[in-house]
């Protein structure tokens, strides 16, 4: 509007004077007024054309597409900053969770240890007040038998069947005991023979479930020890070259277990 405007003082100002026929300015100023209008005309024909029409639709078009791709990017890298965000965050509470998680399992690995630490204490207390109770020898041998034989044979209040399953297991405790010591007699340099670990499967059905088998053996030269980790029953063999006293004595309590033994199986049969 301003353009068309200023080309329509232009216009006025080449025009003759209506008072005296003359234009107000002079030529060399009309024919630059005319030049500019000329120009201002070229210029509109050419900006109105459908090829300039064509093109600047064409250039709105790039623009538009420009625009609208730009604002995409930045969309896009709005929503992978979120999305970097939220992964950072969901790493965070990951890593709180396992480092939490391994805290409660140490905890929890911790109070397991305490617990079988004061089990195994506890353990070791019986044990050794289950060791300073029984007599060496034959004294302990027999009262071990005799408290065996009570919490087989012995107990109250069982039927026939019961009975019969009772003396079965004394029998076959007094068996498995004679067959330990045998083994020790015949082999005393056999180290093995002498190494019962203390909750062997077959041990245990044998002789250690029952009170006065564990006994037994502790009266005839046992003692509770770890070997290798693992708790074991073990009789250690008296130096034969430098201890023969002791080595003598120690032999002859375990023929005296096996006599002791065999007069206790004879009873049975």
């Amino acid at each position: 509007d301003r353009v068309e405007a200023l080309i329509s003082r232009l216009k006025k100002g080449i025009l003759p004077d209506a008072n005296g026929g003359r234009p107000r300015y002079g030529t060399s100023t009309v024919r630059k007024h005319v030049f500019l209008i000329r120009r201002y005309h070229a210029v509109w024909r050419l900006l109105n054309s459908d090829e300039i029409l064509s093109a600047v639709k064409i250039l709105q078009q790039l623009a538009l597409e420009k625009a609208n791709r730009e604002e995409a990017a930045r969309e896009l890298e709005q929503k992978m900053e979120e999305e970097r965000l939220r992964v950072e965050r969901e790493l965070v509470q990951a890593e709180e969770i396992e480092r939490v998680r391994r805290r409660e399992e140490e905890d929890e690995l911790r109070r397991i240890a305490e617990a079988r630490e004061a089990s195994a204490r506890l353990e070791a207390e019986r044990d050794r007040a289950l060791q300073s109770s029984v007599r060496l020898g034959v004294e302990g041998m027999k009262h071990s038998l005799e408290i065996l034989k009570k919490n087989t044979v012995g107990l109250e209040g069982q039927d026939d069947i019961q009975a019969m399953v009772s003396a079965e297991e004394y029998r076959n405790a007094l068996c498995s005991l004679h067959k330990l010591v045998e083994q020790m007699v015949k082999h005393p340099e056999e180290e093995k023979y002498r190494r019962i670990r203390s909750y062997h499967e077959g041990f245990l059905m044998d002789i250690g479930r029952f009170e006065g088998g564990i006994e037994f053996l502790i009266a005839t030269g046992f003692f509770f020890t770890m070997v290798e980790g693992i708790k074991s029953l073990v009789c250690r063999e008296p130096n034969l070259e430098t201890q023969l006293d002791a080595w003598s004595a120690w032999y002859d309590r375990l023929k005296l277990a096996i006599t002791i033994l065999d007069e206790e199986i004879a009873k049975q049969s």
